[in-house]
């Protein structure tokens, strides 16, 4: 397989590690050389189209989650994030310059939760619901996942499971 084309699958970043498994070194370094894939960062990969959101989550080792995963499922949101948002695993050590890159959020993800390298379309629904006030003539109405964590930024010790999204 193309070290494009096995990028483009990955959502259009990838790192190292996981490029090598399918391509050689060789046609790494050949695409690189001819400017097709994008070196951003040490052992990660980018295709030089990809955007901003998913430069960061790579880099940082998370997924792209809550308004930044909304935005990437096509969904129209209230207002556009100035950084994207990632979502990162309890304990990962990120670099110095993480909060200039991205809004970083904590929560243990299973493999369910994530699909390309953002957040499910229920888990971005349910984070998305669950990080911003929720009047309350409207909580009637609101998913449950919503109602639970209404007001709260997700993140810390609440996981997806904890504020009610469905687990496959």
């Amino acid at each position: 397989m193309d070290p494009v084309d096995l990028l483009r699958e990955l959502g259009g970043a990838a790192r190292r590690s996981a490029l090598l498994r399918v391509v050689t070194r060789p046609e790494l370094e050949r695409a690189v050389a001819a400017g097709l894939v994008v070196r951003d960062g040490r052992g990660v990969y980018v295709l030089p189209d990809v955007d901003a959101g998913v430069r960061a989550a790579v880099a940082l080792g998370g997924v792209l989650g809550l308004t930044s995963a909304a935005l990437r499922h096509g969904w129209a949101v209230a207002c556009l994030p100035e950084l994207p948002h990632v979502v990162v695993g309890r304990g990962r050590r990120l670099p110095g310059d993480a909060k200039a890159r991205a809004n970083i959020h904590v929560a243990e993800l299973s493999r369910t939760d994530v699909c390309d390298g953002i957040t499910t379309p229920e888990v971005t629904l349910c984070t998305v619901c669950g990080s911003c006030p929720t009047p309350k003539r409207w909580r009637s109405r609101t998913p449950r996942c919503a109602r639970v964590s209404a007001g709260q930024h997700w993140g810390g010790s609440r996981t997806p499971s904890a504020v009610g999204a469905p687990r496959r």
